[in-house]
């Protein structure tokens, strides 16, 4: 979750990292500064040895061996990671921050490059639809498969009456016959717009990279985002209500969709504008 976009990660703040750089800059700081105060000369007796590196060091003052909690843990701190006091590196907390990142972040996901991660999470998505990819390329969404190998549900098998084949994150979004009509339905769509367009699991699950990058892309993903996001929300409601939605409800709602959030830049930019940006609209305009 912390690892940026492109290391397939959601770019979450590591927010205990975060007040660690800020309390170690700004003690640092008051270190060097020329200000007295009562304060300052607690902070001279207590760290002024572990932060000598930075300042023009005496013996004509005590110093104390035994440190309070928080600048002990300071010292620790300035001990893990000694290139924080290399140039002027500790002035700024948000410098600290991008140095120590990187040492203590997970590894990059095998097998995805860093262009898929971002494109597959482009602005023009809400949070919604961009974690729902990432779920995806992580094989990380709550699939039967994935629940009966840690032990908690009964079956692997999808849970559609007339499939009866293992649910993976790929059958659900592609091998399984309702989502083939879904998509059959979704090309047809695109390719009122895109003649040669040609939908493919590896679209489905990583994005256009490499296949279409013209004018309008962002227009095309977000279509296929709600065509994938309405495919999962219908099999959740079959899970937990033994509902079954119809191909043409899912259509139904991704046209609505469409349309709102046209309708919404009309309000909002003038038509032109907005027809400019969706890029004619796609019928839908």
């Amino acid at each position: 979750m912390m690892s940026g976009l492109s290391e397939g990660g959601r770019d979450v703040p590591d927010f205990p990292l975060k007040l660690d750089t800020i309390f170690v800059a700004s003690l640092l700081q008051d270190m060097v500064s020329q200000v007295s105060h009562p304060v300052k000369m607690s902070q001279w007796y207590f760290f002024s040895y572990p932060a000598r590196k930075i300042m023009t060091w005496s013996n004509l003052g005590p110093k104390s061996e035994q440190l309070p909690s928080h600048y002990a843990w300071a010292a620790r701190w300035l001990r893990v990671n000694p290139e924080v006091l290399e140039g002027n590196r500790w002035k700024q907390h948000r410098v600290l921050y991008e140095l120590v990142k990187g040492k203590v972040g997970p590894s990059p996901v095998v097998g995805v490059p860093a262009s898929v991660w971002k494109a597959v999470q482009p602005s023009v998505l809400n949070n919604g639809l961009k974690d729902m990819h990432w779920a995806c390329l992580h094989k990380g969404l709550p699939v039967r498969d994935r629940l009966h190998r840690h032990g908690l549900g009964p079956s692997p098998l999808c849970p559609r009456v007339a499939c009866g084949l293992v649910e993976t994150v790929y059958h659900v979004m592609w091998e399984c016959s309702y989502a083939r009509k879904v998509w059959l339905r979704a090309e047809r769509v695109v390719k009122g717009t895109l003649p040669d367009f040609v939908l493919t699991w590896e679209v489905v699950e990583r994005g256009l990279v490499g296949v279409y990058s013209g004018s309008g892309w962002e227009v095309l993903w977000l279509l296929l985002s709600l065509f994938k996001k309405e495919i999962w929300l219908a099999r959740h409601e079959l899970v937990r209500k033994s509902r079954e939605w119809s191909v043409e409800r899912v259509v139904k709602k991704v046209e609505w969709e469409m349309k709102e959030r046209m309708k919404w830049d009309v309000d909002k930019l003038g038509y032109h504008a907005a027809k400019e940006k969706w890029k004619g609209g796609w019928g839908w305009l």
